[in-house]
């Protein structure tokens, strides 16, 4: 916390907090108080909770803008297959907060579908979603909605999975991805091996099926 910036100070705080006790158990007082700032600087700089909350997320999952364009820029199944690397960002935030994941299911599973905090997160989900399917689109697969649809439930399986305790839920999803990929390609046969390799760079973990 040594930026002088009250608003950096607040995010960081906010960052750290939502990754030790998840988005639901962290206040707007706990955060400024270890910011060192004040409520209405809170207010002034960012009106809300869900605001930060929103923020953590879209830092959380910063790669995947990136890995969207490169999607874009390549084209065809360079693109497809690169998006799976959006489970290699999975499965690094899984890895340091499986509390901040699971506090995630708990606004989508608890709280009522007109509270403030989980229409911030389900808009959120629904941007993501967004974005995949234009890179999808563009990248020559079949049915982009409904590959994505397919493709976030992939995502959403490994969340759950990761709360679990599975630590190697992204590995396993990429794997799924892969065949995904494969099933909704109209331009060749999608290199199912590229999937095989986990996302720390090993084969599959044992119980996943390889690919003949």
């Amino acid at each position: 916390m040594t930026s002088e910036d009250p608003g950096e100070r607040i995010l960081a705080a906010a960052f750290e907090l939502f990754d030790e006790h998840g988005l639901l158990d962290v206040s707007v007082e706990g955060i400024v108080a270890k910011a060192q700032a004040s409520k209405s600087t809170f207010y002034q700089r960012f009106g809300s909770k869900e605001k930060v909350v929103v923020a953590y997320l879209e830092h959380g999952l910063k790669n995947l803008g990136a890995l969207v364009e490169t999607a874009k820029a390549d084209g065809g199944l360079a693109g497809a297959e690169g998006l799976l690397a959006v489970f290699d960002v999975f499965d690094e935030w899984s890895r340091r907060s499986v509390v901040a994941l699971s506090s995630i299911l708990r606004v989508l599973n608890e709280l009522e579908p007109t509270d403030s905090l989980r229409l911030a997160v389900v808009e959120f989900l629904d941007r993501s979603r967004a974005r995949v399917a234009a890179a999808v689109a563009e990248s020559g697969l079949d049915s982009p909605v409904e590959f994505t649809r397919s493709f976030q439930i992939i995502a959403r399986g490994a969340l759950v999975t990761a709360v679990e305790g599975d630590a190697e839920a992204a590995a396993r999803a990429r794997v799924m991805a892969g065949k995904l990929i494969e099933a909704h390609s109209l331009k060749s046969p999608f290199d199912a091996g590229t999937a095989e390799v986990s996302v720390r760079g090993s084969r599959p973990p044992a119980g996943v099926a390889e690919h003949g």
